[in-house]
């Protein structure tokens, strides 16, 4: 991972926060809510990639 300038390194720290809320509403109960949590998780992914490339 390359070092990241400040305004990145929070915007890295709320999308891992987004992520880990999402992985837990991934487990829910009802299908319509699991399901759009882990296509939200996958977005997450990207981003996080996006954030740590140059």
């Amino acid at each position: 991972m390359n070092r990241t300038d400040q305004k990145t390194n929070e915007l890295l720290a709320q999308v891992v926060e987004r992520f880990c809320f999402h992985c837990e509403k991934a487990k829910s109960e009802n299908p319509i809510v699991a399901s759009a949590a882990t296509k939200m998780c996958e977005v997450e992914i990207w981003e996080m990639w996006a954030l740590t490339q140059d």
